[in-house]
């Protein structure tokens, strides 16, 4: 992960996710997010950054397919918040898997978790696919619905109901390096505006939100990119910067 995330910062409480967003969280939290041998493995600090997370869990697997940390945390936020509801992680279809089946009250969806490599270039691996294509074509072979939530969406209990309401989840950002405009497909605005749709996570007429310190009355590190064209990916219409951009960077984006 080393080169997608810049200086952890911020907390995480697995408690109050909605509004505490971060990438430190405390031994207890991760207690909780994690099964017992991957928590054992920890490194035995009170607080503990998120790539390091990352990094202890390299190589884990469910079914044979690498499990991030990323997806122990949504399940454990559908487990926690959603008394009943039945999970399964790695759910075997032909030679492939997908990540997450979540049933509640008689709906059952697949959730994607689709980290910045689903979404860029990169020398290690071939040129992505566009994550809608996978999607489509689980809904199609297996008749259910699946959702990609993507890493710009804030990992809390209302992006989690939007999987099963369509509305209410959140965007943030506080330390990725991986931009919009750095997006591998030609129309990635398009892409963007259907996974942000899907999930309810635009506010104000668009996603520039997610970059603020403190937006929607979260206790949020403000994202330090200062440069508006990294904000804006492929495919986006000039009329559009209001989509992408806080206001506080939009005039020095209009003069360029």
């Amino acid at each position: 992960m080393s080169g997608v995330w810049g200086k952890p910062c911020g907390n995480f409480i697995f408690a109050d996710s909605n509004r505490n967003v971060g990438s430190f969280y405390s031994r207890s939290d991760l207690k909780i997010i994690l099964p017992d041998d991957l928590f054992n493995s920890l490194p035995d600090n009170d607080m503990i950054d998120e790539e390091t997370v990352y990094k202890s869990l390299k190589g884990n697997r469910i079914n044979g397919r690498k499990v991030s940390f990323d997806e122990y945390l949504i399940v454990a936020i559908f487990r926690q918040n959603f008394p009943g509801i039945i999970i399964e992680q790695q759910v075997p279809w032909g030679q492939k898997s997908i990540d997450i089946q979540v049933s509640y009250k008689g709906v059952t969806k697949f959730v994607e978790f689709c980290g910045p490599i689903h979404f860029i270039k990169s020398y290690k691996y071939p040129p992505p696919e566009n994550p809608l294509n996978r999607a489509h074509e689980i809904e199609k072979e297996l008749g259910t619905e699946c959702i990609i939530w993507p890493y710009w969406a804030q990992r809390c209990v209302v992006t989690a109901n939007a999987v099963f309401t369509g509305n209410g989840g959140l965007a943030a950002f506080w330390n990725a390096n991986v931009y919009f405009k750095d997006f591998y497909f030609e129309n990635s605005a398009e892409i963007i505006k259907i996974i942000n749709s899907r999930l309810g996570l635009e506010r104000n007429g668009g996603i520039w939100y997610a970059y603020e310190k403190n937006s929607e009355n979260r206790i949020k590190p403000q994202h330090l990119c200062d440069d508006p064209d990294k904000l804006i990916p492929k495919g986006a219409k000039d009329s559009d910067l209001d989509y992408w951009v806080p206001p506080r960077l939009r005039d020095n984006s209009e003069s360029q």
